[in-house]
């Protein structure tokens, strides 16, 4: 009996210990299934899907926030394209009534600049009936050898500069005086060549002599085509003679007159693209000093003046003729 009276009570004390560890796990069963049927008879856990990012689920709420901005960027983007069958239409109508559609506007603006801006044409000898030539020797020598016409006018001298034209004294048809021969006859085209005794001289000041020309030329004959040519380049052994001819230094000049140039009736002509042996110089067997070209080589620069030429209403060319230089 003795025995069994110990034995009891560590079979009751062990049954307590058990009945003690179970109890958690018991209460975590009961509130996961209180949960469970909450959530599951209530419908608590659809309205997270709705809720602002204040709930503790912010994350799932982020990730579904760009799904539900999906859609109205999908409808955004789907009333352009709703919109886009008017705009066709109205881009046809407008196509009807000369207007342009904003997508066609970067393909017509380069075509309109491009028809705005005369193309040069090639013109047989009767164009330069109406011409006056101004310039100094290398302007003299195409006079005398090679001239585009010869029912054209020459205004020109040696050691003429760009600085002087407008007070010298040559004469043409017995008019002596430059503004007075410009006074004297209307002339359809002007071409101007200068430069090459002013190589020593500063291009601005240079520029700003041979803009007071144009200037001039255009008030005495304003419906003249005004050409303004480069300065010719001279051999390589005369710029090395004399680096005052540098064709770098020529070139310094020659872009600066070209803005003087319009395009519409005041245009710049790069004669040396017909007279440059390929290093940007005169041709040595070109010319005999090195600066004037032999007379039978004015031709190269009569060529170019006749491919060179602007053709409109005000003046017209006959056609061209089938060969102007016979090699």
């Amino acid at each position: 009996m003795e025995q069994m009276q110990e034995y009891r009570p560590r079979r009751r004390r062990r049954k307590k210990q058990s009945i003690l560890t179970a109890a958690p796990l018991l209460i975590c069963v009961i509130a996961f299934g209180v949960v469970y049927l909450l959530t599951g008879c209530f419908g608590l856990n659809k309205g997270t899907d709705n809720r602002p990012a204040d709930q503790p689920t912010t994350p799932a709420i982020e990730t579904e926030a760009p799904a539900e901005t999906a859609a109205p960027a999908a409808t955004e983007t789907a009333a352009p394209s709703e919109t886009e069958a008017p705009a066709t239409e109205t881009g046809e109508e407008s196509t009807e009534t000369g207007e342009t559609e904003p997508t066609e506007a970067p393909t017509e603006a380069p075509t309109e600049a491009a028809s705005g801006k005369p193309e040069f044409t090639t013109v047989g000898e009767g164009y330069f009936d109406d011409a006056l030539f101004v310039g100094d020797s290398r302007t003299n020598g195409l006079e005398i050898y090679d001239p585009p016409s010869y029912g054209a006018d020459f205004y020109c001298g040696t050691s003429m500069t760009i600085f002087g034209v407008l007070d010298s004294t040559e004469s043409v048809h017995g008019t002596t005086g430059f503004a007075n021969v410009l006074q004297a006859k209307d002339y359809g085209k002007v071409y101007l060549m200068f430069g090459i005794n002013e190589c020593g001289y500063d291009t601005e000041m240079f520029v700003d002599s041979y803009r007071e020309v144009v200037e001039t030329v255009r008030k005495y004959q304003p419906n003249a085509i005004i050409y303004i040519q480069s300065i010719l380049y001279v051999t390589q052994s005369k710029e090395n003679a004399m680096p005052v001819f540098a064709s770098e230094k020529l070139k310094e000049k020659n872009r600066a007159i070209a803005e003087l140039a319009n395009d519409r009736d005041i245009f710049y002509l790069e004669v040396n693209d017909a007279l440059n042996d390929g290093t940007d110089h005169l041709p040595e067997d070109y010319t005999g000093d090195g600066v004037h070209l032999k007379a039978s080589n004015y031709k190269y620069w009569k060529e170019y003046l006749y491919e060179h030429a602007i053709v409109d209403a005000d003046h017209p060319a006959e056609a061209a003729p089938v060969d102007i230089i016979d090699d």
